[in-house]
């Protein structure tokens, strides 16, 4: 009597994830040709998910790019677009989420992000936040939508506080079921550094490594892209050299190896100023945009002190363009003769 072969995947009990390292050993048992026989290691996996699954059959023609209209669809007008990965980054206590909370809120009800902005539509955004806490988040997005004079209850957001694992296949295949089911056209990750490198199928891998991270990073958006949603990914900077804390950021400010490499899109923020203690709430800052609307940078003076009455909160958002010094307007149009493309 034959005894059909298995296979048995020492990883804390769980198999392998598709096309990864299982992180253990992966034994193939008793087969018909030696049903007593000692136990083998084998190297085999279970096959990536087809979506993941490179393919030839979406080659096209020089003639049919030629004459292809491949113009993006604007977000927000002059900041973001459709399709394209975006990262939205800055120094610890730079307005990050708060930022981010506007720009979900503005996407799902088509006011102006920040005050200036025009948003294009109404889109649906799905909000993934692990680091915040629920209570936070909640009262933040209520200062916002008291601003915008819009009403919280109505905004079309869905709201997660788990973050999934970045480098898992297995999250990332339930991440564009749950995209693609809920129709979400855009999601924003909060932040970063903590899912990217979660998970078993993260072990060994180098957050200094673009080798390592940009592939994870590519079947980030792969996996969001797929369930036709545009990934925001909020990330931290690296710890400013002294001197430098007030100066406008650029990609390679960015931690982790390969970031601003995979960003097709970015929102960078720091401070203009130090934050004065003596007028709590008020915040001015620095917000440069770029990838394929091209590259701006201005001003932003920002207040999240409560007003007097506590059923009129309120979160001014509104965008200006301060007088700057003329080394520093120097600087910028270098910059940005330097990015565009």
């Amino acid at each position: 009597m034959s005894t059909p072969s298995y296979m048995v995947f020492l990883n804390r009990g769980a198999p392998p994830e598709y096309g990864g390292d299982s992180h253990g050993d992966a034994w193939e048992g008793p087969s018909a040709a030696s049903a007593a026989g000692p136990l083998v290691v084998t190297s085999a996996l279970p096959p990536a998910p087809p979506s993941y699954q490179f393919k030839c059959s979406g080659w096209i023609t020089s003639e049919k790019f030629a004459s292809g209209d491949f113009r993006p669809t604007w977000l927000i007008k002059r900041v973001l677009v459709q399709g394209q990965p975006a990262v939205l980054g800055g120094p610890k206590k730079t307005l990050k989420t708060n930022i981010l909370l506007d720009l979900a809120l503005s996407l799902a009800t088509r006011s102006p992000f920040l005050g200036k902005f025009e948003v294009a539509g109404n889109f649906r955004v799905a909000v993934i936040s692990g680091e915040s806490g629920e209570a936070t988040l909640q009262e933040t997005a209520q200062r916002i939508c008291a601003a915008k004079k819009i009403e919280f209850a109505k905004t079309d957001i869905r709201w997660g506080f788990r973050l999934p694992a970045l480098s898992s296949e297995v999250d990332l295949t339930e991440l564009e079921k749950g995209l693609r089911e809920n129709g979400v056209q855009v999601v924003a990750i909060d932040p970063l550094y903590l899912s990217l490198l979660s998970g078993p199928s993260a072990r060994g891998k180098q957050a200094s490594s673009m080798y390592d991270l940009g592939p994870m990073l590519m079947r980030v958006s792969q996996a969001c892209l797929a369930a036709g949603a545009t990934p925001i990914l909020a990330h931290h900077t690296r710890k400013a050299s002294r001197g430098e804390e007030l100066a406008p950021i650029e990609l390679d400010d960015l931690a982790f190896a390969g970031i601003g490499e995979f960003a097709r899109q970015w929102l960078l923020l720091s401070r203009r100023e130090k934050y004065n203690p003596e007028t709590p709430g008020k915040h001015r800052l620095h917000l440069s945009t770029g990838g394929v609307p091209g590259t701006a940078e201005v001003g932003l003076w920002i207040s999240t002190r409560k007003r007097s009455t506590p059923s009129s909160r309120a979160e001014s958002g509104m965008c200006k363009s301060p007088p700057r010094p003329r080394a520093f307007s120097r600087r910028l149009r270098q910059r940005n003769k330097r990015r565009l493309w």
